[in-house]
C-alpha cells in the first residue's frame, strides 16, 4: 500500500523559492521538492506535536526517501515586484530602491496536491505520520497557507513521474527539479541550517539528489478554442474617502447622484449616447423589465453575523443581476473612473454631500461584495440592511403584519425566488430614510424585516420601491 499526503491550498497560491535560485529569478519550487515536505514534518513535530514518539516519526520520514508521484492541480505561474527603499532612507538623504519578485503557482482555492510514496508504513509509523500532516501549517514560505492529511487510498487522476535518467521530456512539458532525500535519511542534515549549508559551499544540501519531473503546461498555454471564456463582471465597488461618510438615511440621495455620475461619465465617453443598463430605459425612453439594468447600492459595514453596521455609508456598488448577463464593456469603461462632485442639478437633494470615491474592485458580485451573497450553509435568514418600502400602499384595515409578508413574497416571486417561510418585522429606524428620489414629501411607508426561508438563498436581494436605489437591501445573518 503506498502512502500518500494530501496538501490542500485554501487560498490558491504557492510561494517557494527552489534550494540553488534566487528570489529575484522568479522560480518557483514546484512540485512542493520532497526535501521541503520533509523538514516541514520534521519541524511540525518539533513545535507542535513533541509529544509522539521518536521511533515512530523518524521511522516514517526515513521511509519517505523514494521520489514520489504527483498529482497536481491545474495551475498558472505569476509574481508581483516590491520596489523597496535601501538603508540610505534612514539617513534622510535620498536613496534608491531595490526590487524584489514575489514569484508563486496560482491554483483554484481548496485544490489539493497530492505527493504519493510507493512504501508501506507500520501502523505506529502511519499514525504518527497523520497527526504530523494535521498540524502542518504551512508549506514552503508562510504565506502559502495550507491543510494537509495522509489519505486513505491513493488518490485519482493523472500523476506526475519522476523522468528515468537520461529520459527526454514530452514535447510541450516543462522540466521541474526538485530536491529529493538520498537513502538513509539522515536527521542532521535534514535540520541543516541553509547558512552552514552555503559556507560549506556545497551546491545542495548533504544527502540530497535532484529529481526531475516533466510538468503538463500550466493554464492559459492550451490554444485559445481550449479555454473556457470568462464570466463578465457584474459588479463594482468604490470605498467613501475621508471621514464625514454620509448617514445611511440618505441613501437614496447618494445613490441618485450616483447614478447620475455613472450616467454623464458615459456620455463623456461615447459622444453623449446613452446606456440601458445604467438608465433602466431604452433608447426610445421605454423603461427596462425584469431588473435587468444596474442596481446602486450603499452599504455600512456591518459585523459578521449583522445585518447593520454604524449607520455611515463606507461602500457605494453598482451591480446587474445574473440574468443581465454581466455589465457591458462600455459601462465599466465609464464606472473607472466616476466622481461625485458639487450639487449641480442636484439642489433637491438636501441630504447629499459632495463625495471622494476611491475605486475598489471589479468582478462578479460574490468576490466583489461577499457580505451580499450567502455562503456555504448559509442563506436561510435573511435581514434588513436599508429599509423596505412596500411598492403598494396597504389598504384600510389590512393587517400591517400580511400586507408586509404579501409584499415581500410578491417581490420575491418577480425575481424568480422562493416564498419565505416567516416574515418578521425588525424594530429601526427606517422612517429616517429618504424615501424619494425628486422634491416631494415623504409619502411611503418604510421598515424593516427579518425572512426565514425554507431552503438557502444565494442573494443578493434587493426587493421594493426603490431597490434600485439602495433600499430594501437584506443581507444573511445565518
Amino acid at each position: 500500500m503506498a502512502t500518500t499526503l494530501v496538501l490542500r491550498l485554501p487560498w490558491g497560491r504557492f510561494h517557494a523559492t527552489p534550494w540553488d535560485r534566487n528570489v529575484n529569478e522568479g522560480v518557483v519550487d514546484w512540485p512542493p521538492s520532497p526535501w521541503r515536505i520533509l523538514r516541514g514534518l520534521y519541524a511540525t513535530w518539533q513545535t507542535r506535536a513533541p509529544h509522539l514518539g521518536e521511533g515512530a516519526v523518524l521511522g516514517a520520514l526515513s521511509r519517505l526517501t523514494d521520489a514520489p508521484t504527483y498529482l497536481l492541480p491545474p495551475y498558472r505561474s505569476g509574481h508581483t515586484r516590491h520596489y523597496l527603499p535601501d538603508l540610505a532612507h534612514r539617513s534622510g538623504k535620498p536613496g534608491n530602491t531595490d526590487k524584489i519578485l514575489d514569484a508563486f503557482v496560482v491554483t483554484e482555492r481548496e485544490a489539493e496536491i497530492g505527493v504519493t510514496w510507493p512504501v508501506d508504513l507500520s501502523a505506529d509509523e502511519r499514525s504518527a505520520l497523520a497527526e504530523l500532516a494535521d498540524a502542518l501549517p504551512y508549506v514552503g514560505r508562510a504565506d502559502t497557507i495550507c491543510l494537509a492529511r495522509l489519505a486513505d487510498s491513493e488518490m485519482s487522476g493523472e500523476v506526475v513521474s519522476p523522468l528515468a535518467t537520461g529520459a527526454s521530456a514530452p514535447p510541450g512539458a516543462a522540466i521541474a527539479r526538485v530536491l529529493a532525500p538520498t537513502s538513509p535519511l539522515s536527521v542532521e542534515q535534514l535540520t541543516a541550517r541553509s547558512a552552514d549549508i552555503r559556507q560549506q559551499k556545497l551546491a545542495r544540501p548533504a544527502g540530497t539528489r535532484w529529481v526531475e519531473y516533466a510538468l503538463p503546461p500550466e493554464l492559459g498555454t492550451q490554444p485559445p478554442s481550449t479555454l473556457r471564456p470568462a464570466a463578465r463582471p457584474t459588479a463594482v465597488r468604490w470605498v467613501v474617502a475621508g471621514r464625514a461618510r454620509p448617514s445611511v438615511h440618505a441613501t437614496v440621495a447618494v445613490t441618485h447622484v450616483l447614478r447620475d455620475a455613472c450616467q454623464s461619465r458615459f456620455g463623456q465617453l461615447f459622444s453623449g449616447a446613452a446606456s440601458p443598463q445604467l438608465s433602466g430605459k431604452e433608447p426610445s425612453g421605454v423603461p427596462l423589465k425584469g431588473h435587468v439594468h444596474a442596481h446602486y447600492l450603499a452599504l455600512d459595514q456591518p459585523a459578521r453575523g449583522a445585518a447593520r453596521g454604524d449607520r455611515r455609508i463606507e461602500h457605494l456598488l453598482v451591480w446587474v443581476g445574473a440574468t443581465a448577463g454581466g455589465l457591458e464593456d462600455d459601462v465599466l469603461a465609464a464606472l473607472g473612473t466616476v466622481h461625485l462632485k458639487g450639487l449641480r442639478g442636484h439642489q433637491h437633494l438636501s441630504d447629499f454631500r459632495p463625495l471622494r470615491l476611491g475605486l475598489e474592485a471589479i468582478g462578479a458580485i460574490g468576490d466583489v461584495a461577499p457580505e451580499l451573497v450567502a455562503g456555504r450553509d448559509a442563506g436561510r435568514v435573511w435581514e434588513s440592511h436599508s429599509a423596505f418600502v412596500p411598492p403598494r400602499h396597504r389598504k384600510r384595515g389590512q393587517d400591517a403584519e400580511d400586507f408586509l409578508t404579501a409584499e415581500l413574497t410578491r417581490e420575491l416571486s418577480s425575481r424568480g425566488l422562493p416564498a419565505p417561510r416567516t416574515v418578521i418585522p425588525v424594530r429601526g429606524d427606517w422612517l429616517a430614510y429618504r424615501r424619494h428620489r425628486r422634491a416631494m414629501t415623504e409619502a411611503r411607508w418604510a421598515t424593516g424585516a427579518r425572512l426565514t426561508f425554507d431552503e438557502p438563498v444565494a442573494g443578493p436581494l434587493s426587493l421594493g420601491a426603490l431597490s434600485h436605489f439602495g433600499l430594501g437591501l437584506f443581507l444573511p445573518v445565518e
